[in-house]
């Protein structure tokens, strides 16, 4: 289902997120080193290729869902970046 705004109208399918990817970094950085350091994640998972991999997906989501005014573009690229994380996991 699209959103059919006039351009310049806010959607109310828009996506929920706004300012600097970038500022992301950190945040998803740090977490994942601690899912690495309480065993979460395989010791050699490389973390800066696993936000920059997340940073790329959750970019191209945001972008696709903007330019479809859909959500579910960005609904795919969270699945898409979560999965890739969940192939870093150890089975318990």
């Amino acid at each position: 289902m699209v959103d059919r705004q006039p351009v310049g109208q806010p959607s109310q399918t828009s996506v929920p997120v706004r300012g600097d990817f970038a500022s992301w970094t950190p945040l998803l950085d740090a977490a994942l080193r601690k899912m690495r350091q309480h065993c979460e994640l395989a010791p050699e998972t490389d973390i800066d290729a696993l936000v920059l991999a997340m940073l790329v997906a959750f970019r191209g989501g945001a972008l696709l869902a903007r330019t479809k005014r859909s959500r579910e573009p960005f609904a795919c690229a969270i699945d898409l970046a979560l999965s890739h994380v969940r192939a870093h996991a150890i089975n318990s």
